[in-house]
């Protein structure tokens, strides 16, 4: 099977979001460059997007907050006269979605009702569910090329955490009675800007969506899965034991971190598997995981004292 050097040229119409590959002539190289969003038509750019990168660290460039979400993938290959991408399958391609910074733990995409077609360079992959939403599309090709996009409905102001100021941003910006359209703020993606937009966000923080926020990468792929227990509620002076004994991977240093409350001396120490004592607290406790090369992991549980 021929090889393509991926990049990120993502083109929408409505509710279908692209992106593209170049054709590597020796077939067998691969680099990933960058491209941009279209939103809405063919010939509309939304501003400053694109696809994010391995190793690279999102931002407002990477993401879009629309409630149209992804639901397809148009390929441009740059060939030669003599090539064509009549060998070019669906099963070339893997789908991920997730919200983390371990890609290797997020969840594969079976993609409904997919359908691939190609016109002289362009091969396009659309599919009727699952719609992605609140979180990142990681895109696959070959062994080892990795794309990231994501989306973070009603993150109005792009700070990558959803909260009342997005509300308040779209309302500041239509009380000024600007005329001109603002890809930023059509946060229900009908291509206006209107309270609509706003109703969207209210509606989202008086959901279970409050303070949703979207991962920032860089997304890696670790043999180490970091399994920090199920959350435990225990009546006060019960002895606690965090338990990561579910961890998997060559794992050669362990971690837990308490993020608040009082300071808990455990017993042996922090730096185990299953630190105990009777003395924890109320509060969120990270574990974080090592490997050999230096690949991490990390998983948080809740402790609640009754």
């Amino acid at each position: 099977m021929k090889k393509y050097i991926m990049k990120t040229a993502i083109h929408t119409s409505v509710a279908v979001l692209f992106f593209s590959f170049l054709f590597s002539a020796t077939g067998t190289s691969a680099t990933i460059s960058n491209g941009s969003f279209y939103y809405m038509s063919n010939q509309s750019i939304a501003p400053n997007k694109s696809g994010l990168g391995p190793d690279a660290v999102a931002s407002a460039d990477h993401f879009t907050n629309n409630q149209i979400g992804i639901t397809g993938v148009k390929l441009n290959f740059e060939l030669s006269a003599s090539e064509t991408l009549n060998n070019l399958t669906i099963n070339d391609f893997d789908f991920h979605f997730g919200n983390i910074n371990n890609a290797g733990r997020w969840s594969p995409l079976s993609l409904t009702g997919a359908t691939l077609n190609t016109n002289s360079n362009e091969a396009t992959i659309t599919w009727e569910s699952p719609i992605v939403k609140d979180g990142w599309l990681e895109i696959k090709y070959s062994t080892d090329q990795y794309l990231y996009f994501g989306n973070l409905i009603g993150d109005a102001n792009l700070d990558g955490v959803l909260t009342s100021l997005d509300a308040l941003e779209v309302t500041n910006y239509l009380n000024t009675g600007n005329p001109v359209y603002a890809y930023q703020y059509d946060i229900n993606g009908d291509g206006n800007n209107s309270s609509a937009d706003v109703l969207v966000i209210e509606d989202r923080l008086n959901s279970y969506y409050n303070g949703l926020s979207i991962a920032a990468g860089p997304f890696i792929h670790t043999l180490v899965f970091a399994n920090a227990g199920p959350d435990q509620y225990v009546n006060e002076g019960t002895p606690v034991t965090l338990d990561a004994s579910e961890s998997t991977g060559e794992i050669i240093s362990y971690e837990w971190m308490q993020t608040g409350g009082p300071t808990v001396t455990p017993s042996p120490s922090w730096f185990v598997k299953n630190p105990s004592g009777k003395n924890i607290s109320s509060g969120f406790y990270l574990y974080k995981i090592k490997d050999q090369n230096g690949n991490l992991d990390a998983e948080g549980t809740v402790i609640i004292i009754r």
